[in-house]
């Protein structure tokens, strides 16, 4: 749940830093102007001017409604699969707002850029850290693709990229205000962005268990014969069973893994190197060493392993299909 609201703090500065070029090129007053104007108060890391464009409390405040309603569907949100749920973080939403409020301000005031080395002058605001845990650390800004002016109101698409999706629009409501420029006010389909992005993650996530799992259990049955094989283990048996783990990540290096199945396979990974470690540690101990050193290794890279299948096993369940 807390990536899917740091989310929100990703976007609004990328997409807020991103508009650039065009500001002098529009006549003053118009909603492209003003977005010129958001760019430059990035850019001069100028919160004054930042905060009279963007309205961060009706911005942040629509957001994170979306996000509760969105994640209240998400199977990796299970804190907020009830009502219960929900109400709580209800009642924490002032609070979450002012902090994304606070870290966005010193975000624009640092004149950090997410997209480029991922560092920040705080923790609090470190958009790095941010980007990694939203999964959004490749989104880029691609353009404006249209603003449009009913009275008061105005509307911008803003073009994004993002590698699982490809490119999303997101529209900005904007309102005018007594000089007549404009403030941004909300992400109209944020919700819907979301929405889109963790279906079409699942679906590559699924494409690549799709792709993985009879490698997988290919070499897990052979597996299972090596070390039932023999009533007893040897060192001979350990060396097989520590080779088709070895021949198993060579194989599974060979499939392309999509963005959105990069936490699997970095899972799967530290898993086939947590059985290793602990069957090298269990054939040298059968090959005569029988140091307290050599079986608290043991011990720790088991465990090690066992947390790994655990943390992958729940993973691929929200990935999965359910059931009808």
């Amino acid at each position: 749940m807390a990536k899917k609201i740091a989310a929100i703090v990703l976007l609004l500065i990328i997409i807020l830093g991103g508009f650039g070029v065009w500001h002098f090129g529009y006549r003053t007053k118009t909603p492209m102007y003003s977005l010129g104007l958001i760019q430059k108060a990035v850019e001069n890391h100028d919160t004054i001017t930042f905060r009279q464009h963007v309205d961060l409390d009706s911005i942040l405040s629509r957001s994170v409604d979306d996000i509760i309603a969105f994640a209240g569907k998400d199977p990796t949100a299970p804190e907020l699969e009830s009502e219960l749920g929900q109400s709580i973080f209800a009642a924490l939403k002032p609070a979450i707002v002012n902090g994304l409020k606070m870290s966005i301000l010193e975000s624009v005031e640092k004149g950090k850029n997410p997209t480029a080395d991922g560092k920040s002058g705080t923790q609090a605001a470190d958009p790095g850290e941010i980007a990694r845990r939203a999964g959004l650390r490749d989104v880029t800004f691609r353009g404006i693709t249209a603003t449009r002016e009913q009275g008061d109101e105005a509307l911008a698409g803003v073009r994004i990229s993002e590698p699982d999706i490809g490119d999303y629009v997101l529209n900005l409501r904007m309102k005018r205000l007594e000089d007549k420029t404009w403030k941004i006010t909300e992400i109209m389909n944020l919700k819907d962005y979301l929405i889109d992005l963790d279906k079409a993650r699942k679906e590559a996530q699924r494409q690549y268990l799709a792709n993985t799992l009879p490698i997988i259990g290919k070499f897990d049955e052979e597996f299972n014969a090596i070390a039932t094989a023999s009533p007893v283990a040897s060192v001979e048996n350990i060396t097989r069973r520590i080779e088709n783990r070895r021949a198993l990540a060579a194989e599974l290096q060979k499939v392309a893994v999509p963005p959105a199945a990069r936490e699997i396979a970095s899972l799967r990974e530290e898993l086939l190197n947590a059985t290793i470690d602990y069957l090298s540690d269990i054939r040298q101990n059968f090959s005569g060493d029988n140091s307290l050193k050599v079986m608290q290794r043991a011990r720790e890279a088991r465990t090690r392993a066992t947390a790994l299948e655990n943390d992958l096993q729940r993973l691929e369940e929200t990935i999965r299909p359910k059931e009808p």
